[in-house]
């Protein structure tokens, strides 16, 4: 079912939008599959996760659409072609003139097979005669018949009208005699507001609806025959059974012309053939056997099927077969999956081909294929090459890639090509060989870990993705992409890696995110949607073809994905032939998808809770003999653990007076959504040169950045001592790591997390829970446990918003609030200010910032073990271990935290004595002292 409406249905607002969004109650209870398009939306979001809580498709703003009717709007928008295709509706729903209007002759050209509803909600030729009867001006007189020669033609056209009263449907019998009308009476009553994930029905609408779809019943397909033998009636059943037997939705007819036996006869046959076939009747759909003439008359929108030789090979013409007399055919005996084709205009799938197929594009380096195949067998192990199918693409190499890749004839599928296509035309030569469902395509320095494959594969078949991509690092750990995202520079929008050189272990890149674009070095997709859309753009040279394919797959209404949590290592640049930014691969992009593009700061804001970094381009400062005694490298102005508490040190050594420079490795352009002030201080760091022997305090191993002392902040192990490095342990544990490591303890200081500021509250706000979303186990675990706490108000904070958090909390938590995430340590200490309980028990958040600045807010926190929190709070904390991946809910400390404000107020006092800015101030000033800072302090 596809429902198109001018906007999302605020059904709290007003009747006919709790009519509409009755309605797709019904047709979900109904288990029909519903995809919404609104033409227009702004600011309601909730209704669009309230639809997808209910398993709809949603697609909330038509902008291509508005363009197309002559509206200046910006952004990206659906092909409503390339939607119509993929989504093979059966009906489509139109609510309104003005919709049916501008939708219905599109759906008719491109979707020929979908049948028409439409739900003119007020029929204007009958509104408008009161009006014409009192007017004296004239104007209302002239406009009414041009209103109903309007109304009548597009009415005429639908194959149901829909009327809320007898003198609507009175009216609309007037306009379009010929078209059956549906009357449901009672929609203009106080609807009340649904509750999401509602099943239940109300008899009268129930019927109405089921009699709505059965008149709208999708295409027919007649059957022709030279003569029914029972080789020819045998496989016709198979492949109509093969097609359609899920879905139950069409009608075989199967003629029966005065040259044949008596229709009887042939009844007999098909039941037979059915029985042969093994299908049992409630997998059969309908199959009428009826007399007629020697050319059969065909209805319009339906198929014909050629069962006249059943050994003929099947049409060459596959994608455009009939939908409208004259007929084009289908041979009987081509495979099932070329009914369903023809129907909808689809490309071919193999529907008996296995269920993954994996393809590897090589132009030359045979040695870097080699470890790409090596570590594929270390993954799959036998599966590969057996229950996965593996196509290997030589794309016209001249070294002896062709030699390895014969090596593995037995277990893959060979492409030979005789010239280099570059990346497209391999990747499309390979697809048109693999018989998968799903296809993987991996470029050939790219290494997969362990889980890879199966993860990518289990994304793309969610409900409305259409591809995903992987996370991807370089060898030294460093990521390399997270997903495309846009941003505005001086010379326009551009392209950048979402946490491009960003260490490997932040957290937030471990998630799940729903993005624009991702990289095709290592991605999954659908093949018939890789079809659909046209397979990869050949002319594009070795660059941006891969973020045209996922913008045409998101025009076709299916969704791109960047899945975090899997280890694979690209080598780029490895294989020969990247020209990213030549041959006007720009100007082909822009050309077709510019005037789409915006920037992404809302997916920044919305997903990460952060913002386009302000300093991102700042230059490195140089090194100068008057410069800062002290300098903080790392992720400072970047997200993640490592990087609040480099602001956290930046903080306290400001507040010391102590002169600090601060240098950002990666030099990302995304930032924590910080206030403008705080942005001024960070700017003024990085811009502050430091001096050659400065004191370098570190996050990561920057060594060679340092020539004085050099100290490295250590929220967690350190494998390696670098030669006379001094560390500084958040905790006693991370201090007995660093022992057992092999460093020595006069080289060791215990410093707990610095520069800690929050306010505190009173709370009463019931609990607040730190999801880390980025770990999907982990927070499937806690929301399990989290069932426990009845009707006690719980508010959910993400570290990241997933794609699937809304169902995970639906699930589990139905009546919690989710909330934006942040990265903001005073937004986070706001609310949990308000809160009663914090759950803060992430393994990932090293220095444990997040469950100190609840504390400091005078929050009662659920902390992880053996962390600064627990070591700073002691018994003013309640300790869980996540690492156990099972929570009663006792042990999360839901039944015995202490919200009174003594309590809270000795948890703020005990934070703030440890971590505070000014404590931790003192505490690094007398640290510092014996690396020769007495005479440092600022000017």
């Amino acid at each position: 079912m596809l429902v198109v409406n001018g906007e999302l249905p605020l059904h709290d607002q007003d009747a006919g939008s709790g009519r509409l969004r009755r309605y797709i109650e019904l047709m979900v209870a109904e288990d029909h599959r519903v995809t919404f398009l609104a033409r227009a939306w702004v600011g309601q979001d909730r209704y669009v996760v309230e639809l997808r809580d209910l398993g709809v498709e949603v697609h909330a703003f038509d902008a291509r659409g508005l363009r197309a009717s002559g509206h200046a709007i910006p952004g990206f928008g659906i092909d409503l072609r390339l939607l119509l295709r993929r989504g093979r509706f059966d009906v489509a729903y139109l609510s309104s003139f003005d919709i049916a209007e501008q939708y219905l002759p599109d759906i008719r050209a491109h979707s020929p097979v979908t049948r028409i509803v439409i739900d003119p909600v007020d029929v204007h030729d009958l509104r408008q005669r009161p009006g014409i009867e009192v007017a004296a001006d004239g104007v209302a007189p002239a406009a009414a018949p041009r209103m109903r020669l309007r109304e009548a033609k597009i009415y005429s056209q639908a194959d149901l009208l829909v009327a809320v009263s007898e003198d609507d449907s009175n009216a609309l019998r007037e306009l379009s005699p010929d078209v059956p009308i549906e009357t449901l009476s009672h929609v203009h009553g106080e609807v009340p507001a649904p509750s999401a994930g509602s099943r239940h029905s109300v008899a009268a609408e129930l019927v109405s609806l089921r009699r709505l779809f059965r008149i709208a019943a999708p295409a027919s397909f007649v059957a022709r025959a030279a003569s029914w033998s029972p080789p020819a009636i045998a496989m016709l059943v198979r492949s109509y059974i093969g097609a359609f037997a899920e879905h139950d939705a069409v009608t075989l007819v199967v003629p029966v012309t005065p040259a044949e036996p008596d229709v009887n006869a042939v009844g007999a046959l098909l039941v037979r053939a059915i029985e042969e076939a093994g299908a049992s009747p409630e997998h059969v759909p309908d199959i009428v056997v009826m007399p007629c003439a020697e050319d059969p008359p065909l209805p319009s929108r339906a198929v014909l099927v050629d069962a006249s030789s059943p050994d003929c090979p099947p049409t060459a013409d596959r994608t455009v077969l009939l939908v409208t007399v004259p007929a084009r055919s289908i041979s009987a005996s081509a495979p099932a999956s070329e009914w369903t084709t023809a129907a909808f205009g689809q490309q071919e799938v193999d529907v008996a081909g296995p269920r993954i197929s994996i393809i590897v594009i090589a132009y030359g380096k045979r040695e870097v294929t080699e470890n790409c195949l090596a570590a594929l067998e270390r993954d799959l192990g036998d599966r590969l090459g057996s229950e996965i199918e593996l196509v290997l693409v030589d794309n016209g190499s001249r070294d002896s890639t062709p030699e390895l890749f014969k090596q593995w004839s037995s277990r893959a599928t060979l492409v030979e090509l005789a010239e280099n296509r570059n990346y497209a035309g391999g990747a499309n030569a390979g697809a048109r060989a693999a018989r998968g469902k799903v296809l993987v395509l991996i470029n050939n320095d790219i290494e997969v870990g362990p889980g890879a494959i199966d993860a990518l594969v289990e994304e793309v078949e969610q409900p409305s993705v259409g591809l995903v991509g992987a996370r991807l690092c370089y060898p030294d750990g460093r990521l390399q992409h997270g997903g495309f995202a846009w941003v505005r520079s001086p010379s326009g929008l551009v392209p950048f890696h979402l946490f491009h050189y960003e260490a490997g272990t932040l957290p937030i890149t471990h998630a799940t995110l729903e993005i624009g674009a991702v990289t095709g070095a290592c991605s999954a997709f659908r093949a018939d949607l890789f079809w659909l859309v046209g397979g990869y753009d050949e002319g594009y040279v070795n660059g941006w073809e891969d973020v045209d394919l996922c913008f045409q797959i998101r025009s076709a209404g299916a969704s791109v994905r960047y899945r975090g949590d899997v280890d694979i290592v690209h080598h780029e640049g490895a294989t020969t032939g990247q020209r990213y930014n030549e041959n006007g691969n720009p100007r082909r992009f822009f050309a077709r998808w510019g005037s789409m593009l915006t920037d992404d700061a809302p997916l920044i804001r919305d997903a990460l809770g952060a913002s386009l970094s302000p300093i991102s381009g700042f230059p490195v400062s140089e090194e100068q003999l008057d410069g800062a005694a002290v300098r903080v490298i790392g992720a400072v102005a970047g997200l993640g653990p490592d990087a609040a508490e480099a602001r956290g040190v930046l903080r306290a050594l400001q507040h010391a007076g102590i002169d600090v420079a601060a240098r950002t490795i990666a030099a990302t352009w995304i930032g924590p959504s910080l206030d403008e002030l705080r942005w001024h201080d960070l700017a003024r760091a990085h811009l502050r040169a430091a001096r050659p022997d400065a004191i370098t305090v570190s996050f990561g191993d920057h060594r060679d950045a340092a020539v004085g002392p050099w100290i490295v902040r250590a929220g967690g192990g350190i494998a390696r001592r670098p030669e006379d490095a001094v560390a500084w342990a958040s905790c006693p544990a991370v201090r007995d790591r660093l022992l057992e490591q092999g460093w020595p303890h006069s080289a060791i200081d215990l410093v707990p997390p610095a520069g800690i500021e929050t306010a505190s509250g009173l709370g009463g706000a019931g609990v607040l829970f730190l999801a880390p979303t980025h770990d999907r186990r982990l927070t499937t675990a806690l929301l399990a446990a989290l069932r426990h706490l009845g009707d006690t108000p719980v508010r959910v904070l993400p570290s990241v918003r997933t794609p699937d958090i809304h169902r995970a909390l639906r699930d589990a938590l139905p009546h919690a609030e989710l909330l934006q995430p942040v990265t903001d340590e005073r937004t986070l200490g706001a609310l949990a200010a308000e809160s009663d309980l914090v759950i803060a028990v992430d393994p990932t958040d090293t220095f444990d910032r997040l469950a100190l600045t609840a504390a400091a807010a005078g929050a009662a926190v659920a902390v992880r073990p053996d962390g600064p929190a627990a070591w700073v709070l002691r018994d003013l904390a309640v300790v869980v271990d996540a690492s156990a991946l099972a929570f009663p809910s006792a042990a999360l400390g839901l039944d015995h935290y202490d919200t009174a404000l003594p309590a809270r107020r000795s948890r703020a006092a005990a934070v703030l004595q440890a971590c505070g800015t000014r404590s931790t101030a003192l505490a690094l000033q007398r640290l510092l002292a014996p690396q020769g800072l007495s005479n440092t302090r600022a000017a």
